[in-house]
């Protein structure tokens, strides 16, 4: 890939088992404005999950700026590479930015059960299976960017390359959520930007597998729990409700193990 006068590249890098989705996301990446930068489309055919494919290529790639993106995610903003470069060049401390993504994170692990409040960015999608395109419905926020937990995978751009953990999530799964925390564990931050003069991309997902989805959203909580709750950012109200639950448990429990310790002591 050729390179630009500031020796920057973008690499756009997609896991491909649709070869007319992913035709169809080439020519909008194709289609735009390119502001003097050099751009190449990585496809990853075959790949044994996200992670593995994403891995793969990180290795391939020669753009400073990557970005990670779903075959069958369409980018409508024209000056999406101009976005992107101008907010990595605006802020170092930003790793990672997605599309649409939550502030707080659901104690189970699934930021998009979040509340409305708490979710930000934006994206229009088809989830149901029968052509209906609808936005998701976020919070506004004033600024250029607004600093989120975790983002949807379904279009992820980086400034630094971090290596997607395809040793603990090698399926289709909660990834995403876990390359947002691998980078707050370096010290970055993740965002989301303001969408102004409209909604950035289409994803024409489908109704989404939700095979061994359990399986690696908990594989999630146990390897990110303690990163969550030690930085603060569960959901404030359903935290407390959790801890509100184990009071309840505690004062259910505390009788019992009374009577426990009476028999024990008789023996």
């Amino acid at each position: 890939m050729g390179k630009n006068m500031n020796g920057v590249g973008i690499s756009f890098i997609s896991c491909v088992n649709d070869e007319i989705a992913y035709e169809k996301m080439c020519k909008k990446i194709n289609e735009l404005d390119k502001c003097g930068f050099d751009l190449e489309i990585i496809p990853i055919r075959k790949a044994k999950s996200l992670t593995a494919g994403y891995n793969e290529g990180m290795k391939k790639a020669k753009g400073k700026y990557k970005v990670y993106i779903h075959q069958d995610v369409y980018i409508q903003n024209k000056k999406f590479i101009y976005d992107l470069v101008n907010i990595f060049s605006k802020y170092p401390d930003v790793g990672l930015m997605g599309l649409i993504g939550a502030e707080k994170m659901h104690p189970s692990g699934e930021w998009w059960l979040e509340k409305t409040d708490f979710k930000y960015g934006g994206v229009i999608d088809n989830t149901n299976n029968i052509n209906e395109f609808v936005p998701q419905e976020v919070a506004s926020f004033q600024g250029e960017i607004k600093y989120v937990t975790a983002v949807d995978g379904l279009l992820i751009a980086t400034q630094y390359d971090v290596k997607w953990r395809d040793d603990l999530f090698d399926g289709w799964h909660m990834y995403d959520a876990s390359q947002c925390i691998e980078f707050k564990r370096l010290g970055y931050n993740v965002c989301v930007p303001q969408q102004k003069d409209g909604i950035w991309a289409i994803h024409d997902c489908g109704k989404p597998s939700m095979d061994n989805y359990d399986k690696y959203r908990r594989i999630f909580l146990k390897e990110y729990s303690s990163d969550l709750f030690r930085w603060g950012i569960l959901s404030p109200t359903l935290y407390q409700a959790k801890c509100k639950i184990k009071k309840v448990n505690r004062f259910i429990m505390k009788p019992i193990e009374k009577k426990v310790k009476m028999v024990l002591r008789k023996k």
